[in-house]
């Protein structure tokens, strides 16, 4: 099994206790006989295409069944500001992100045919409380967006339509959970759970609570 470690340029800043928790991982699924293949050059795409899709297909999504127009006042004034602005994102604008999305898809399934899955964290930083979602936060000295930081290393993935399986990999020192994921080749979603079900079977990290 051939398990793939994102170069840096694409995990971005990462938080200390969060790549010790992920180093560790990776010593556990080695000692049970994965290669391990390092600085994989996975592209990275812009946030803008992301949006440029995501937003005005949640906004139909959430106009279709009636919530946004019946039940404005239950969203959060950041949610009701999301789908309002998905409402205004010209048609033309929509299918060049598409476009490019076939072309960011079609590059990453290429680099996968190096290894078998992706091992990396699920975000870059423990848990942190919703009143700082819209704010800067600092990562290994480096000022990033709340929000930004936390779709980072999913968003990619999402784009793509790849499977992946995010599953608990630790805790830090003031007791909150770290997610690690693993990320697969299309239609290859039992290859994602064997191996997180795998790493289950030889950790407890799933088992324990927070004290």
């Amino acid at each position: 099994m051939k398990i793939g470690l994102p170069h840096d340029a694409f995990i971005g800043p990462l938080d200390p206790e969060v790549r010790q928790a992920w180093e560790a991982a990776l010593l556990v699924l080695k000692e049970e006989g994965a290669e391990v293949v390092k600085d994989v050059e996975l592209p990275y795409p812009s946030f803008e295409m992301y949006r440029t899709i995501q937003r005005p297909e949640a906004a139909f999504s959430h106009m279709q069944e009636g919530w946004l127009s019946k039940k404005a006042d239950l969203y959060t004034r950041r949610t009701r500001e999301h789908l309002l602005a998905g409402q205004k994102i010209p048609a033309v604008d929509y299918l060049r992100a598409q476009h490019e999305r076939r072309l960011y898809s079609s590059a990453v399934r290429s680099v996968l045919q190096r290894v078998d899955v992706l091992f990396l964290p699920t975000i870059p930083v423990p848990a942190i409380p919703v009143a700082q979602m819209d704010q800067e936060i600092r990562i290994e000295g480096v000022e990033v967006n709340a929000t930004v930081s936390l779709l980072s290393l999913t968003m990619p993935f999402n784009l793509v339509g790849l499977p992946a399986c995010s599953f608990p990999g630790g805790f830090t020192s003031n007791n909150l959970s770290v997610g690690l994921q693993v990320v697969g080749k299309a239609f290859e979603e039992a290859t994602v759970l064997r191996i997180a079900h795998a790493y289950q079977q030889l950790t407890d990290w799933h088992r324990r609570e927070i004290s």
